[in-house]
């Protein structure tokens, strides 16, 4: 989790469920927190570049359906 600051700018840490294994919400540096549209699952493929591909997919997609 100390990594996604430098991965994701607008991201200082996630919030967790189920033990760590879903990614759930976003939260930004001033204390933002913005849930994801569907939980991201860390044990549906624990390749590192794979589910950080599906975390930035899901941020995208968040966005999108809130802002639109």
């Amino acid at each position: 989790m100390r990594h996604f600051p430098k991965m994701f700018q607008g991201i200082n840490t996630v919030n967790f469920e189920d033990e760590g294994d879903k990614l759930i919400a976003m939260n930004s540096r001033e204390g933002e927190s913005v849930p994801f549209h569907k939980a991201v699952t860390i044990s549906e493929d624990p390749t590192i570049y794979k589910w950080l591909s599906r975390v930035e997919d899901t941020m995208q997609h968040s966005f999108a359906l809130l802002l639109g």
